[in-house]
């Protein structure tokens, strides 16, 4: 309907239906797009995981989810934002405007990822950064959880945590904050600070 496709799956089992000592059903739902035309895509998903291939061309990308893993490969010609509660996040192999990345709970992984601008928070899970290069701001905050940078760039780059070690390995920045109440700071800078 005007260029927006709407799936909307509901369950109709009885309450009854979810007592038992098995339970085989996995529900999926699998969308074909063209590989040929940017699409933007706004995804809300209460329970499921989401994973978008690198085939498809993203215009924009957005994610809500409740409870449940986001793995995206594919890049972006806008933003990306993606907020969950509980799950992990793992994005890979892409590029994109500016991405914004909030979890409650869990782990968020980014690899092989070029960006303008980045900012990740998570209440509860390790940070993960390998071969990450952002061209202006990178700013991370976790509450309880390890961030680790292992190769890779940043213009500005400010870290933050709560309860949690922050690790660098050959990587670098031009500007560096980095905050930690009760956590180390250790590892190994491209050049000196």
């Amino acid at each position: 309907k005007g260029g927006e496709l709407k799936i909307t799956l509901e369950n109709t089992r009885k309450w009854y239906e979810y007592i038992s000592l098995f339970s085989f059903e996995d529900t999926y739902v699998t969308v074909y797009l063209p590989t040929e035309t940017d699409v933007k895509m706004d995804i809300d998903v209460s329970t499921g995981d989401v994973k978008i291939p690198s085939d498809i061309k993203l215009s924009e990308l957005k994610i809500s989810i409740s409870t449940g893993d986001v793995e995206c490969f594919a890049s972006c010609a806008g933003d990306i934002r993606i907020k969950g509660s509980t799950g992990d996040v793992r994005l890979s192999g892409l590029s994109a405007d500016d991405v914004n990345i909030e979890v409650t709970t869990g782990q968020i992984k980014l690899s092989n990822v070029e960006c303008e601008t980045l900012t990740t928070m998570a209440d509860t899970g390790d940070t993960k950064f390998t071969e990450v290069n952002v061209k202006e701001i990178t700013s991370v905050k976790t509450d309880t959880g390890d961030v680790t940078f292992t190769s890779g760039f940043g213009a500005e780059l400010y870290v933050k945590t709560s309860t949690g070690d922050v690790s660098f390995e050959n990587f670098d920045a031009r500007e560096m904050s980095i905050e930690t109440d009760t956590g180390d700071v250790t590892g190994t800078l491209l050049t000196s600070k």
